[in-house]
């Protein structure tokens, strides 16, 4: 689709994601607009938190290695990304430009709020998945309420079956957490933009 497009319109630059190599076969044509390929982690990264491994996902490592070769620019959101990229598809560091994603620093920030309550509130928003870290966080609020038993976490985002089990994502994390950390956790589904302008400026 993305060939058919760029022969129909004029198109002076692609960005995309390494993620199933998606534009690679737009890649390997002799003349096309320059390719900006976002690097992410790639469904290798994927595999690293769920722990899955299929002749699928090897020929996938391959094309999206094929991919982040022709690709005329490489950027990732942060530096770390960077490194990790450029160690797990064998690319010079040099290639990868670190371009941190925009955010309105004077609508998402903390208003102090959280203060004056005394109670902190840690605030996450995300898919309820493995590959976001969430069950990172579960496991690490006993160890927090331990040293600040006031503290509040709001979870936000879209429940999903949690692998290789028969649980949605929160009754998992509730799992994780315990039962004496779920009193002090509150899941909530997706928010609109707005809505989560309010959170963030309430979170400590």
């Amino acid at each position: 689709a993305l060939c058919e497009l760029t022969s129909m319109v004029k198109v002076d630059l692609i960005v995309s994601p390494e993620w199933n190599a998606e534009t690679l076969l737009f890649a390997r044509r002799r003349q096309r607009a320059p390719l900006v390929i976002v690097l992410s982690g790639g469904t290798c990264l994927l595999r690293e938190h769920d722990g899955l491994r299929t002749t699928a996902s090897w020929l996938l490592d391959r094309l999206e290695a094929a991919l982040i070769r022709r690709a005329d620019r490489l950027t990732a959101m942060s530096q770390p990304m960077a490194q990790s990229s450029a160690r797990r598809y064998g690319v010079a560091l040099e290639r990868i430009t670190a371009i941190p994603n925009g955010v309105d620093v004077t609508r998402f920030c903390p208003n102090g709020a959280a203060a004056e309550t005394g109670a902190p509130i840690v605030l996450f928003v995300g898919r309820l998945e493995r590959l976001k870290g969430v069950e990172v966080l579960a496991r690490a609020i006993p160890l927090v309420l331990q040293r600040c038993p006031k503290a509040r976490f709001q979870l936000v985002g879209k429940d999903l079956p949690w692998p290789g089990s028969n649980q949605m994502a929160s009754a998992h994390l509730a799992q994780v957490m315990g039962d004496a950390a779920r009193t002090h956790v509150t899941f909530e589904p997706p928010l609109p933009h707005e809505a989560l302008v309010s959170r963030y400026q309430h979170s400590t």
